[in-house]
């Protein structure tokens, strides 16, 4: 008996075609830096607000302590409030005492022990985004971080707070 080779059989393939995910506002992907890493306060008014500093130009001020975002909340109103953000981690953050800061307060004619008053406090901001400088941190935990490039730090969502439960031992010796 004749043994006949089996012929493989090619059937034509289907491509398999994922169906596209439906794309509105609230679904788009978040970069992770927004939604992970550390978090930043500010203290703010009622409004939203937070309290006129210029103490490195005008920004957004943040601090990587809770309680010093609460006391400006409360310079700022009986309803201040403590928001949380995150900043983007490639952002070009640098020192106060940097020799890149100290030029940037040179081209606005302050000299590098002069204080940043109200008055350049725009213009140092001005000046720090076109040398590609999103924000500088402060040597005094007061000042904090400031923000130049609202591209670069966004609100996140509250941390939500644990209560503490302390159980009673009842136990007796």
């Amino acid at each position: 008996a004749e043994i006949e080779q089996a012929r493989p059989v090619v059937e034509e393939a289907t491509p398999i075609v994922e169906e596209e995910a439906p794309t509105s506002e609230a679904e788009q992907v978040v970069s992770t830096w927004q939604t992970e890493g550390p978090v930043y306060y500010r203290g703010v008014g009622k409004e939203g607000e937070g309290i006129s500093q210029a103490d490195l130009g005008a920004g957004i001020y943040v601090s990587n302590q809770r309680f010093m975002a609460q006391a400006f909340a409360d310079m700022a109103s009986e309803e201040g409030q403590v928001k949380e953000y995150r900043i983007d981690p490639e952002s070009n953050i640098i020192d106060e005492t940097s020799p890149e800061f100290i030029a940037i307060k040179e081209a606005v004619g302050l000299t590098p022990t002069m204080d940043i008053i109200p008055m350049v406090a725009e213009d140092i901001r001005q000046e720090a985004l076109s040398r590609g400088v999103d924000g500088v941190v402060g040597r005094k935990t007061a000042t904090g971080i400031v923000i130049f490039n609202p591209d670069k730090i966004i609100e996140a969502t509250p941390t939500p707070e644990v209560p503490t439960v302390v159980e009673e031992d009842t136990a007796q010796l």
